[in-house]
């Protein structure tokens, strides 16, 4: 996102600024905690874990919960604004059908994209509650690229929706393809990682 005052670029999910994102934009839906038994979340340096005291366990285990908890709110924020944003497309196709620019069929694309949008944020909202629960691992890391993907993807999706009289209509449909592909694709992952271990 982009500050209108002060033209500042910062990261709509962790307030962070944008250029610390690097090339990997959605780094910020990962989260990255002290490992346990240390008490140094940037351990790296060659020495040994310190111990970690009841205490700053206690606090991991909150951090970990804030930040997942932060990312749902926001998402959740982020699908009531799409709701209103459902509410003005809808309202547009009607002004455009009683000023016969067109009938519903042809505005109809408009109406799938906003509701393909809600969908999607709301299935990307729940992934945040079911990525607490997710073990590190090489599945999780799939898991929150996935994410990442998805999350990605719907931004590109509402930011051409909020455009879509400007936008090319086979390209916005080849986005709400796309959205629709990736939502899938992370459900899929999610449903892997919810079966137990063959034993």
């Amino acid at each position: 996102m982009v500050c209108r005052i002060c033209k500042h670029e910062f990261c709509w999910i962790c307030m962070g600024d944008w250029k610390q994102h690097g090339k990997s934009y959605y780094e910020c839906n990962r989260y990255k905690a002290a490992k346990e038994g240390t008490a140094d979340p940037a351990a790296g340096s060659g020495e040994p874990p310190l111990p970690v005291p009841k205490e700053s366990e206690a606090r991991i285990a909150l951090n970990k919960y804030l930040f997942y908890f932060t990312r749902w709110k926001g998402h959740e924020e982020s699908l009531a604004l799409e709701q209103k944003l459902f509410t003005q497309i809808q309202e547009r196709v009607q002004t455009k059908i009683q000023h016969q620019q067109g009938t519903l069929i042809d505005w109809q694309y408009l109406t799938d994209a906003g509701k393909l949008l809600l969908k999607c944020r709301h299935a990307l909202q729940y992934t945040y509650a079911f990525a607490y629960y997710v073990e590190d691992g090489p599945k999780r890391m799939l898991f929150e690229h996935l994410q990442a993907d998805l999350e990605s993807t719907i931004e590109n999706l509402s930011f051409s929706i909020e455009r879509a009289e400007t936008v090319d209509v086979a390209g916005l449909q080849a986005q709400m393809r796309s959205a629709e592909f990736r939502r899938k694709a992370l459900f899929k992952d999610a449903k892997m990682l919810a079966l137990p271990a063959p034993s």
